[in-house]
């Protein structure tokens, strides 16, 4: 068998014994930079023009809830975001064996059910021990 090309260390154009390509990326200029400025602004505004327009009818979900139920205006729930990491390797990347979901938030919410729902009414299964179905 032959031997393999060997590349120049000092050439900048890839060759056949290279496995990877390196990425250059510029850095961000300053008009780049005060753009995306501009862009999180204008959102931060947007949302707090939409938070003003909104919040008489979330008071008056707050006092309806208040005056049909007993209990809290806002039910709370813990969930668990979206895992957005990479996994690097791809399947081969020891570091990530198993999925074990993104980090967890609470979420809040206009209580809609009472207090006790889950004691208060019949379900809509029934256990087969019981009989009925």
């Amino acid at each position: 068998m032959g031997a393999m090309p060997q590349a120049d260390p000092r050439s900048t154009r890839p060759s056949a014994t290279r496995r990877h390509l390196r990425v250059v990326t510029a850095a961000p200029t300053a008009t780049a930079r005060a753009g995306e400025t501009a862009v999180r602004a204008l959102n931060v505004a947007v949302a707090l023009v939409g938070l003003a327009i909104t919040f008489p009818v979330w008071v008056l979900i707050a006092v309806l809830v208040k005056l049909t139920s007993r209990g809290p205006v806002f039910y709370t729930q813990t969930r668990v975001g979206l895992d957005s990491r990479s996994t690097g390797a791809g399947g081969s990347d020891p570091r990530r064996r198993y999925d074990l979901g993104g980090r967890p938030f609470t979420i809040y919410k206009f209580r809609t059910m009472t207090v006790d729902a889950c004691c208060d009414r019949p379900a809509w299964t029934s256990s087969p021990s019981s009989g009925t179905y």
